[in-house]
């Protein structure tokens, strides 16, 4: 999942999240026969989904937690803020290195102007 639809699963009750899982489910079963027949790709899909299978359960799991209210308090350790904390830290760590590619290219075309001059 991406890091806005991370975000948007914060304001989503247990159910709403349980419609989630079951959407993609049901989007994953054809990715799922074609892994069994020994098709590489899909069977990276089907990993990505079973993934994000994960994530949604282990919110409604916190989510439940919460409303339990037993010792339990909305925790900035939640499966789903950890998860939301890695994507950023992965999306910022990809930006720096898409700078840093950018700049070694300018870097490069103006060496190169200068050794035609």
């Amino acid at each position: 999942m991406e890091l806005n639809e991370l975000k948007k699963l914060r304001e989503m009750n247990e159910l709403d999240l349980l419609y989630k899982i079951i959407e993609i489910a049901e989007s994953s079963k054809k990715d799922m026969e074609k892994t069994l027949c020994g098709i590489n790709v899909a069977g990276v899909r089907s990993r990505k989904n079973v993934q994000d299978i994960k994530v949604l359960c282990e919110a409604i799991r916190d989510k439940i937690q919460e409303r339990k209210g037993t010792q339990w308090k909305r925790r900035k350790n939640s499966a789903l803020e950890r998860v939301i904390k890695k994507t950023e830290d992965i999306e910022a760590r990809d930006n720096i290195k898409i700078q840093k590619r950018k700049q070694e290219r300018v870097s490069k075309i103006n060496n190169e102007r200068a050794k035609r001059q």
